[in-house]
This record gives structure tokens, sequence and C-alpha cells, in this order.
């Protein structure tokens, strides 16, 4: 599977669970926390790899473990503050990727405050979350994160689903 993950706090990997579980499956692999790698691709296409240390199915959310040099790469950290309906945001990730194409930067609204979805607190942003955008970060103005992409509305009850960051 396709998507996006990004470097959280300085020493974790975090992307969406169905984006590492769909591959390591099609493998014909169990996933064993802290012993099942994964290969990972940099916007350089540079291959890397990492390890699973945790992942939930109900959040959507994998964090890994870099079994490279992570300090060179940027890193993001959370927002200091929940997002307020009609904040701007934007949703870093690789829609629909192919190998030519760069990373892509969408600009979005936040359509409603948090509410659970299955238990998981979540919000919902304007713009389609495309394939290839599940697992990357949902920045606000201070380039803070307020959550991962996780769910596109052209999905099947999807509604362009934001888990937020206090569920990592």
């Amino acid at each position: 599977s396709k998507g996006t993950a990004f470097i959280y706090r300085e020493k974790y990997i975090v992307t969406c669970w169905h984006v590492i579980s769909q591959k390591i499956e099609s493998l014909d692999k169990n996933i064993i926390f802290d012993e099942t790698s994964i290969e990972l691709y940099d916007y350089k296409k540079k291959r890397l790899e990492a390890t699973i240390l945790a992942g939930c199915q109900y959040r959507d959310v994998a964090i890994l473990v870099p079994k490279f040099d992570i300090t060179e790469y940027p890193y993001f950290s959370p927002a200091t503050n929940s997002p307020s309906s009609g904040e701007a945001l934007q949703i870093l990730g690789f829609p629909n990727y192919q190998m030519s194409k760069k990373i892509s930067l969408t600009k979005t609204v936040l359509i409603t405050e948090q509410y659970p979805k299955h238990g998981v607190q979540v919000v919902e942003v304007r713009d389609t979350i495309r394939k290839g955008n599940s697992g990357g970060p949902v920045f606000n103005g201070d380039w803070g994160i307020v959550g991962i992409a996780v769910e596109g509305a052209t999905q099947a009850d999807g509604d362009n689903a934001v888990v937020i960051t206090s569920e990592v």
C-alpha cells in the first residue's frame, strides 16, 4: 500500500496502520512489534528501513523506529493548541503517488472540531484526503501538527478524517 510517513518528535516515524499492515500482509508475514521491519522511501527516492514499534488498527496509526540516521531529516512536533472550526490547515503527502511525482501540500479548512469515531478522537477537513495522503501530517498555520490524515470521503464510511495528535 502507498502512503506518507513523517518524522515525529525527533525520534519516531509516524504513518497509517493500513499503509504498513497491507504491505506486510501481502508478503505473507505476521507483524511482530520491535521485530518486523518495513522499507520506506524518502522524498529523494532513497530506500530506508524501519522497525514497527507500535500500531493500532482502530486509530489507524503506526509508530516506527528508524534503522537509519534520523538526524538527516526534518522532524515535526505537535501543535500547542487544538484546531478550531474554520481554521486553515495543510496536508502534506503523496496523493495518487507515482515515482515521478513530488510531495504535495494541500490547503484545507477544519470543518468539525474533535469528535469520537469508533472511540478515536478525530476532526474533519473540507478537502478530500486522497489515496497516498494516508499517514501524512496535517499542519496548522504555525506548522504544528494537529493530526494525521487517515481517511478520505471517497472511501466507504469516509469523511476526510484526521486523527488528532493526542491519539498518537
